[in-house]
């Protein structure tokens, strides 16, 4: 890598540059079964709403999805390991960056129950938001699906 940067750049690259990354798989990432299934069915609270703050919109989706407004990030990151919807979603997406629709057509093939939600989409854009906003340590660094 760092011989084709200096191709590139016409400039030596140490290798010390080079950032690697260690994946954690699946199976440690989420050893348990999941222990949560609620799926907020109210489109309206689903969405955001006009000239809402982000820290209102998130408040009030960790609320549909957990019931419990006061989760600091990392108590949302232990909450969503536990949710069958992360599960599928991560089982269904494996390591690959996919359109929109085939994310939605693979979690349905993976929850058929998935397709009797009233608005998938608004779902699925919901606890994104949640995943987001979660962290898994205080230094509020690392994302939970770090």
């Amino acid at each position: 890598m760092t011989e084709f940067a200096a191709q590139v750049f016409g400039v030596p690259f140490d290798p010390a540059a080079v950032i690697g990354e260690e994946r954690i798989n699946l199976a440690n990432f989420l050893p348990d079964s999941p222990t949560l299934d609620t799926r907020p069915a109210d489109l309206d609270a689903l969405r955001e709403q006009t000239g809402e703050s982000y820290d209102a919109y998130i408040q009030r989706q960790i609320h549909l999805w957990f019931g419990d407004q006061s989760l600091t990030k990392t108590e949302l990151a232990a909450h969503l390991k536990q949710h069958s919807l992360l599960h599928t979603l991560l089982t269904a997406t494996q390591d690959e960056i996919l359109p929109w629709p085939e994310i939605i057509n693979r979690l349905a093939r993976f929850d058929p129950t998935l397709t009797d939600h009233p608005n998938p989409n608004l779902l699925l854009q919901s606890l994104l938001a949640l995943i987001a906003h979660a962290r898994v340590d205080n230094s509020n660094q690392l994302p939970v699906t770090s």
